[in-house]
C-alpha cells in the first residue's frame, strides 16, 4: 500500500491522472490524521484532498482528486475543518509563551520547514471555501471551526490580508450569525496576528462601517449600530494603534466642517450633513467613551488612553452642530447632542451643552400658529432634517419640545451632584422661563415649566448641602470627595426624577416595538393568506371559461 501511495504521489506531482475519492479512502486518511504523531505524507495529502473539495465547485479547476459524492465531499470537509488543525497542533509543538512577548507561533517550531507548504494550502483552501460559499448555515460553521487555526494564519502576511478583506464583506453584509462570527475571528486575528495586521484592521474596519452607513432607514439601523459596536470592539484592542487611527480619522471629519465653512456651497454642505458624516460622529463618541479614563482626559501619554482626541472631538461635534442652526436640522442637533452626552457620561468632563440644548426653544416655527399633519409620525432616530411642510405642523412642534425636556433632563441629571451645580443652572433657567413668557401653547407650557421647576429644586438642594462645608474651592480633593458622596447619597431630586422618567419612558418604547411588530406580522399573515387564496384558482392558472373558447375557436376553424 505504502507502494502505491508513492506512485499516486508521483502520479499527482507529474499530472498524469486524477484520483478518486471514495469513503474507504477518507477514513483511511481520518485514521492516519487522528495518530497520536500523524506522519507527514498524511498531512500533506489531507491538506491537498482537502483543497481538491474546496475548489471542486469551480468549472475551470485543476484538480488532483475528485470526489464523486456528496457523502465523501462531507467527510472530507468535516476532516479538514475539524482534525486537521488538531493534528497539526500535536505535529508542531512551540515553546511555552514567555511574559510580555505574546503567543508564539507555530512557525517557531522545529518541524515547520517541512510542513509548511500543507500549512499554506489548507489555510488557502479555508480562505477559498468562504469566498465560495453561499449557503449561510455552511459559511457560519466554517467560519467557527476556523478559530483554532488563526495561528497558522497568522504565519501568513500575504494571507492575513485576504482573510482580513474577506471577513470585512461577511461581517458587513451577510446574515446575523455569520457576521457575529466574522467579527469574533477578525479579534482574534487582531490578537495573535503580529503587527501590522492590527493597523491593517483597525483601517479595514472602519473604512467598510463608513461604506455601508451611507444610508439609514428603520431596516438597516439595527445592524448599523452592531457595526459601531464592533468597531469598538476593535479598536479597544490596542490603544496605541487606535490612538494613530483616531486621530487621523476625527481630523478628516474637522478638515470637511472647514471646508463647509469657508466655501459654503451646497456639495460642502452635504458632504457634512449626511448620515456618513453623523454616524462617523456616533462612532467616535462610543470609542472614546470606551476608551478614555476620568483620570486621563488630558493626559498626552496615547499608549495610556485616547484622552488627548476628546476636545477636538467635541469641537467638531458642536461646529457641525451650529453650521446650519435652523429649525429643519434639529434632528441633526439631536444626534449630535446624544453623541456628546455619551463622552460626557463616560467621562465626567463638563461640556457647555445648555444653550445647545434649549436653543430651539427659540426657533420662530414654534411661535406661530401650528398647522394639522395626518401623516405618518416623526421618527428623529433615522432622520437628519425634517421637510419643510413638516415644520409648522403641530406634531413637529410637540416633538421638538419633548425632545428638549428628554435632553435637558439628561444633561442636567449627569450635572446635578456637582458643587457648582447652582452657578450653571442660572442661564439656562433664563432661557425656559423667557420661552413660558412668549409661548402661548399650554402642552408646550406645561413641559418646559416641569424642567424649569426640577432644575431649580436640584439647585436649592445643592445649595444647602453647599452651605455646610468647611473647606474652601481650591480644595479640589476635597470637592470630588463631596460630589461623590453626594451623588451616592442617592438625595438628588433631579437624579431621582431622571431615573423615574427614564423607566416609564423605556417601558413606554417597549410597548410601541411589540405594537410595531404586531403590525408587521399582521401585514405577513395577510400576505400570505392572499397567496393562498391566489394559489386556490385554476391549477392550471387559467381564467375561467378557457377551455370553452378553445372549443368555439375550433369549430369557427
Amino acid at each position: 500500500e505504502e507502494e502505491e501511495e508513492e506512485d499516486d504521489e508521483a502520479a499527482a506531482r507529474t499530472g498524469r491522472k486524477t484520483f478518486v475519492v471514495t469513503k474507504g479512502f477518507v477514513a483511511r486518511l481520518s485514521t492516519g490524521l487522528s495518530a497520536e504523531t500523524p506522519t507527514l505524507r498524511v498531512i500533506k495529502r489531507v491538506a491537498v484532498v482537502f483543497r481538491d473539495a474546496c475548489a471542486s465547485t469551480k468549472p475551470d479547476a485543476e484538480l488532483t482528486y475528485t470526489i464523486p459524492s456528496s457523502e465523501a465531499f462531507n467527510d472530507v470537509v468535516g476532516m479538514g475543518l475539524t482534525d486537521f488543525v488538531a493534528a497539526l497542533d500535536r505535529v508542531l509543538v512551540v515553546a511555552p509563551a514567555k511574559p510580555h512577548s505574546g503567543l508564539p507561533l507555530p512557525s517557531t517550531s522545529k518541524r515547520w520547514s517541512k510542513h509548511k507548504e500543507a500549512v499554506k494550502i489548507f489555510v488557502s483552501a479555508c480562505l477559498s471555501f468562504i469566498q465560495e460559499m453561499s449557503e449561510p448555515s455552511m459559511l457560519a460553521f466554517v467560519l467557527q471551526q476556523l478559530m483554532p487555526a488563526v495561528p497558522y494564519i497568522a504565519c501568513f502576511p500575504k494571507l492575513q490580508r485576504r482573510y482580513l478583506k474577506e471577513l470585512l464583506t461577511v461581517w458587513s453584509s451577510k446574515e446575523e450569525r455569520c457576521r457575529v462570527l466574522a467579527l469574533l475571528l477578525l479579534r482574534k486575528m487582531a490578537l495573535v496576528c503580529p503587527y501590522p495586521f492590527i493597523d491593517h484592521c483597525l483601517k479595514g474596519i472602519y473604512l467598510e462601517y463608513t461604506r455601508v452607513s451611507k444610508f439609514t432607514s428603520p431596516a438597516s439601523l439595527p445592524s448599523i449600530i452592531f457595526m459601531q459596536n464592533s468597531v469598538v470592539e476593535i479598536y479597544s484592542l490596542d490603544k496605541a494603534t487606535a490612538y494613530m487611527h483616531a486621530f487621523v480619522y476625527i481630523r478628516q471629519l474637522a478638515l470637511h466642517l472647514r471646508n463647509a465653512l469657508t466655501t459654503r456651497t451646497r456639495e460642502a454642505y452635504a458632504q457634512v450633513y449626511s448620515w456618513q458624516f453623523m454616524h462617523s460622529l456616533r462612532l467616535w463618541a462610543r470609542v472614546l467613551a470606551a476608551n478614555v479614563d476620568r483620570t486621563s482626559i488630558n493626559t498626552t501619554q496615547k499608549e495610556n488612553s485616547l484622552g488627548p482626541l476628546v476636545y477636538p472631538f467635541v469641537q467638531v461635534t458642536i461646529g457641525t452642530i451650529r453650521l446650519l442652526p435652523t429649525a429643519r436640522y434639529f434632528p441633526l442637533r439631536l444626534h449630535g447632542l446624544r453623541s456628546l452626552l455619551r463622552v460626557i457620561e463616560a467621562m465626567g468632563v463638563f461640556v457647555p451643552l445648555a444653550p445647545l440644548i434649549l436653543e430651539p426653544l427659540q426657533f420662530a416655527e414654534l411661535h406661530k400658529k401650528p398647522h394639522p399633519y395626518t401623516g405618518k409620525p416623526i421618527n428623529f432616530d433615522i432622520s437628519l432634517k425634517v421637510s419643510k411642510t413638516l415644520l409648522p405642523t403641530k406634531q413637529f412642534h410637540q416633538s421638538l419640545v419633548e425632545k428638549v425636556f428628554e435632553l435637558g433632563l439628561e444633561f442636567f441629571a449627569l450635572y446635578s451632584h456637582t458643587i457648582s451645580f447652582p452657578e450653571m443652572a442660572i442661564p439656562a433657567c433664563k432661557m425656559l422661563r423667557a420661552f413660558l413668557k412668549q409661548s402661548k401653547v399650554p402642552r408646550h407650557n406645561k413641559t418646559v415649566k416641569q424642567l424649569l421647576e426640577k432644575v431649580e429644586e436640584n439647585a436649592k438642594f445643592v445649595v444647602g448641602r453647599r452651605a455646610l462645608v468647611t473647606f474652601s474651592p481650591k480644595d479640589t480633593k476635597k470637592v470630588s470627595e463631596w460630589e461623590t458622596a453626594l451623588l451616592e447619597e442617592g438625595a438628588l431630586p433631579l437624579t431621582k426624577f431622571y431615573s423615574s422618567w427614564l423607566s416609564v419612558e423605556k417601558a413606554k418604547r417597549a410597548m410601541l416595538a411589540q405594537q410595531d411588530q404586531g403590525k408587521v406580522n399582521g401585514k405577513k399573515s395577510k400576505a400570505a393568506n392572499a397567496e393562498e387564496l391566489l394559489g386556490s384558482d385554476s391549477s392550471d392558472g387559467e381564467h375561467p371559461g378557457a377551455e370553452e373558447e378553445e372549443e368555439e375557436e375550433e369549430e369557427q376553424d
